[in-house]
């Protein structure tokens, strides 16, 4: 493993553990006090993550980063079960999360194929990021019967009126967060080549990942 896949690794396991250390606080908290605008924040911020991860490294294989990403903050939020206790507020969410994850990546893919240029590029990223997880949780809690009696009892017309209305809110959020994303991807990227040249790079990286898991298993 060169230097490059190193640092890419710690790169998923550093921000797939940011992730996951903010869905198992703030997106509990949300939750909890009933936030009207949860889902949105949550998203966007997702998409804030992933884009400025996507940015920092700059991996090859960017469905299968994305995915790692997911997976690390899926496992993560899966320490609220300490917190909130077993059952469906836990792993909706861990699924929701690597929903997310896939979707980015397919948002991605089409683009690509469309040849679309920045700025317009990280805006339909992140419109078409949270349309297509909202379809997404549609498709899997609804058709697999893993979701709350709000998704098993909607029709599909119920379906795709939601995801307009819900997922348009989300959708405006992450179109600003996915731009601001790359642009705060290319600050820490420079950050961390001083952090690498100074040889730093993976101790602080690996004291930060510490500080994420130990603040989202605490739910602090």
């Amino acid at each position: 493993m060169d230097e490059k896949q190193k640092q890419i690794l710690i790169g998923i396991l550093l921000f797939g553990s940011i992730w996951g250390m903010f869905e198992a606080t703030l997106g509990v908290f949300l939750h909890m006090i009933h936030f009207m605008l949860k889902g949105a924040i949550m998203f966007s911020l997702g998409a804030f993550l992933m884009s400025a991860a996507l940015r920092t490294y700059r991996p090859r294989n960017r469905i299968g980063f994305l995915l790692g990403l997911g997976a690390i903050a899926s496992l993560l939020k899966g320490f609220d079960i300490f917190i909130v206790g077993p059952g469906p507020m836990v792993f909706r969410p861990m699924i929701s999360i690597l929903i997310e994850a896939m979707a980015f990546g397919a948002v991605l893919t089409v683009i690509d194929k469309i040849k679309l240029k920045a700025p317009l590029t990280h805006l339909s990223t992140g419109a078409g990021f949270a349309y297509f997880s909202y379809l997404g949780f549609g498709l899997v809690f609804k058709y697999l019967g893993i979701g709350s009696n709000f998704w098993l009892s909607m029709s599909l017309t119920d379906m795709m009126n939601f995801i307009l209305a819900d997922g348009t809110q989300a959708a405006l959020l992450s179109a600003v967060t996915v731009m601001a994303g790359y642009r705060t991807g290319d600050i820490i990227a420079l950050i961390q080549k001083k952090a690498v040249r100074s040889g730093i790079f993976y101790e602080l990286a690996a004291l930060l990942t510490g500080l994420c898991w130990l603040m989202g298993v605490k739910g602090i």
